[in-house]
């Protein structure tokens, strides 16, 4: 069902699925991984900025060898059905999840921002900065997405 069948924009929303799919799990992961660290934090103190950064590294190299993986199933697909393969379309569909969660995290970060600057709070401020961050993250992992399937095609 999730597999390549040669079509650039089926299986681009296939991707985009199985995307959808992988960052419900991944903050899922995420979530879990922050009440070990805090469930453990009496017997190793380790802030959960310095486990989160290598779970969130582990999920991206995951996510990376996914998308090389099934972008190099696209394009044995594709050139099996004697098409010319279309990398970058591909892999710009399959990136529109990150897309729209980058956008809406850096939509509410800045405007988080502009209430932390009305308000003078430094705390508001430092939330702010940690979800434009984020939103940044998802739209490297846009570009991400592209250079993989690029990468795969080639």
């Amino acid at each position: 069902m999730l597999r390549p069948r040669g079509a650039t924009f089926g299986d681009g929303l296939r991707l985009a699925t199985i995307n959808v799919v992988a960052i419900i799990v991944a903050l899922a992961i995420i979530g879990l991984a922050a009440l070990l660290n805090h469930a453990l934090d009496w017997v190793l103190p380790l802030p959960f900025l310095f486990t989160g950064f290598f779970v969130i590294i582990a999920l991206v190299a995951g996510a990376v060898l996914l998308w090389y993986r099934y972008a190099t199933a696209h394009g044995r697909a594709v050139r099996a059905r004697g098409r010319e393969a279309q990398p970058d379309i591909f892999g710009a569909i399959g990136a529109l999840p990150f897309v729209g969660a980058g956008l809406v995290l850096l939509g509410s970060g800045l405007f988080a921002l502009l209430r932390a600057m009305i308000s003078l709070s430094a705390g508001r401020a430092g939330d702010a900065i940690i979800r434009l961050g984020y939103g940044v993250l998802f739209l490297g992992l846009t570009v991400v997405v592209v250079v993989v399937a690029r990468a795969a095609a080639d």
